[in-house]
């Protein structure tokens, strides 16, 4: 099982750009991608109604070290694990658990020529998030790009622009994405995706 090692993730830079794969970062919370040579073509928009916008985040593990630094500790009581913390209310433990939401869609541009779209993906926590991992791929005529971002925050959001290259079907994808909530509880996101043609 992969462990993320929170604390380096923590200080890891976020300023840094970086260019994956033709996929042009300025920071972890914008994204955009520059097709050379792209041209202005009629847009058709089509959303694929198999495709799931929206899934859950899922407990995978308790981060122990994560959990005693906020002061939480997971216990056992009545033969049942429970997170608990001094002047706090007990919260169930549960492998698989729901703790939040994920989420990726396409924007279709305005117009009927253009030369790119946006897309947004991101999470939702039951509570405050020491450190995340979002990863999301995007697939299509020509461009394949993947992105990552560090960082905090009970609820988080990245967006870009992607450039139509020419016509076709274009899919996003969280592929590996994972928040560690303050009290220990290791979240993973369940891959949402987006299909549109272009």
């Amino acid at each position: 099982m992969f462990r993320p090692d929170y604390l380096a993730l923590a200080t890891a830079s976020l300023g840094a750009a970086v260019a994956v794969g033709g996929l042009a970062l300025a920071g972890p919370d914008r994204a955009s991608t520059t097709l050379a040579g792209a041209k202005a073509t009629p847009l058709v928009t089509v959303h694929n109604p198999k495709a799931t916008l929206q899934t859950g985040l899922r407990v995978t593990r308790y981060d122990q070290a994560r959990g005693r630094q906020s002061g939480y500790k997971l216990v056992t009581r009545n033969g049942k694990k429970m997170i608990v913390k001094k002047g706090k209310d007990p919260v169930p433990y549960e492998v698989r658990g729901r703790c939040g939401s994920s989420w990726f869609t396409f924007t279709a541009p305005s117009g009927t020529h253009a030369r790119s779209f946006t897309f947004r993906t991101g999470y939702n926590a039951v509570g405050p998030v020491a450190a995340y991992h979002w990863e999301w791929r995007i697939d299509g005529p020509g461009s394949v790009g993947w992105a990552n971002g560090l960082g905090g925050g009970a609820k988080k959001e990245f967006s870009g622009r992607h450039a139509i290259a020419r016509h076709g079907t274009y899919s996003g994808l969280v592929t590996n994405a994972w928040v560690i909530l303050d009290d220990g509880r290791v979240c993973g996101s369940l891959h949402p995706t987006d299909v549109r043609i272009f």
